[in-house]
Formats: C-alpha cells, structure tokens, sequence
C-alpha cells in the first residue's frame, strides 16, 4: 500500500477511487468492504476478474459485469 501513488487522474490505475451507479470502488489490494463517510468503499485488486475490466476506464464508460452494465460515473 505505500507504493500505491493517491494523485488525480482521469484513468481508472491502481490508487484510483471509482465511483460506479453500483458503488464505489478502491482500486489497490483485495480486502472487506470499508465505509467512509457514510458510504461503502469495495477495495480490490486491479489483477482480479472486475478490477481487470476497470483498469484504464475513465468517467462515463461503461462495461458488462455478470450481466449488468456497469457505468462508471467518477473517477478520483
């Protein structure tokens, strides 16, 4: 985890917080779910099956997860 680099950035990368109409996402290791603020926060890897769709996504793309399109809204 410290290696992973929290900066602004269009593109969905490691270190990227991904805001989805399904929830949010961290992309960095694998671990439970967090809230923060009142919402819940999906850590995971960007090698795993989802986080794999994810990287190098940006604001307003859109891919099929297990049947369900997926939008991502923001990308922190």
């Amino acid at each position: 985890l410290q290696q992973v680099q929290l900066a602004p950035h269009a593109l969905v990368r490691t270190g990227s917080l991904v805001h989805t109409n399904t929830g949010y996402f961290f992309v960095c290791i694998s671990s439970p779910a967090l809230e923060v603020g009142g919402a819940r926060i999906q850590p995971l890897s960007g090698q795993s099956p989802l986080g794999a769709k994810m990287m190098g996504l940006q604001k307003g793309d859109r891919f099929v997860w297990n049947g369900a399109t997926i939008e991502v809204l923001d990308v922190h």
